[in-house]
């Protein structure tokens, strides 16, 4: 990797879910655009980034946002991913 971080410090299996969960709460919580989540979720490491983990999963998606903004909303999986991060138990 050019920027000087090893594959153990950017991509760490165990860690990833936790991130992407933590995403779709924060995408949940309010009506963000894309730009939001670029600024909020970007990541200095290519080999791990919880925004591109979720689209490759189909959690998020971006919508026209009625103006110039795109909207990153929750697919039905997303939504489904989410509840069930929630519920008692989950993750243990």
């Amino acid at each position: 990797m050019t920027d000087g971080s090893t594959q153990d410090e950017c991509h760490h299996e165990a860690g990833e879910a936790p991130l992407v969960i933590e995403l779709l709460g924060w995408v949940a919580e309010r009506p963000r655009t894309y730009a939001d989540a670029q600024e909020a979720w970007r990541s200095q490491c290519p080999r791990h980034s919880p925004w591109e983990d979720a689209q490759i999963e189909g959690l998020i998606r971006l919508e026209d946002g009625g103006g110039s903004a795109l909207r990153v909303v929750l697919t039905e999986r997303g939504r489904a991913r989410l509840a069930a991060s929630t519920r008692p138990g989950a993750g243990a």
